[in-house]
């Protein structure tokens, strides 16, 4: 029996499938990268006594972030390939993947406004309502991921889309 596939799921593990490819290659590359920068980033950044907090901390453990995120692509990759092969359980996992991204979303927005805040505080030299446009431009673009998760979710979730992962 042969059941009709979804254009949506198509396009959507077609996509995942080239952005994790190009995030495993990108990851690679930086950690390729990285010992030749590495040295720079200590001496320059991290000791910026104006750096908020949260960027000391990454830019302190970029080689654990880099990592962090070629495993998590590699895992994305292999299931954008399940998923075009109609696996439920790569269905139920970008479900599981698209909750997680609205709470890293929600999470990161908060860092982020925090973060700008600290270097609104600590620059002389800028204009008082850039960091409060970047914000809110930044708040927009949150808004429309959080969103477009959500479409997702309901797309991937609904009865249509089921019936070809049964």
């Amino acid at each position: 029996m042969n059941k009709k596939q979804s254009t949506f799921v198509n396009v959507f593990a077609w996509f995942s499938i080239v952005l994790s490819a190009f995030g495993i290659f990108a990851s690679i590359g930086q950690l390729f990268l990285l010992p030749s920068i590495t040295q720079d980033i200590n001496q320059s950044v991290i000791q910026d006594a104006n750096m908020p907090q949260q960027m000391g901390f990454m830019f302190s453990h970029l080689n654990m972030f880099i990592i962090l995120n070629l495993i998590i692509m590699i895992v994305v990759f292999i299931a954008s390939i399940a998923l075009l092969k109609r696996k439920n359980w790569a269905r139920l996992f970008f479900v599981g993947f698209l909750i997680l991204g609205i709470i890293w979303t929600i999470i990161s927005g908060f860092m982020e406004y925090n973060m700008f805040s600290d270097m609104a505080t600590n620059a002389q030299n800028m204009p008082d309502n850039m960091m409060r446009n970047m914000s809110i431009f930044m708040g927009i673009m949150y808004i429309v991921f959080i969103g477009l998760y959500i479409y997702f979710i309901k797309k991937l979730t609904s009865n249509e889309i089921k019936q070809e992962f049964i």
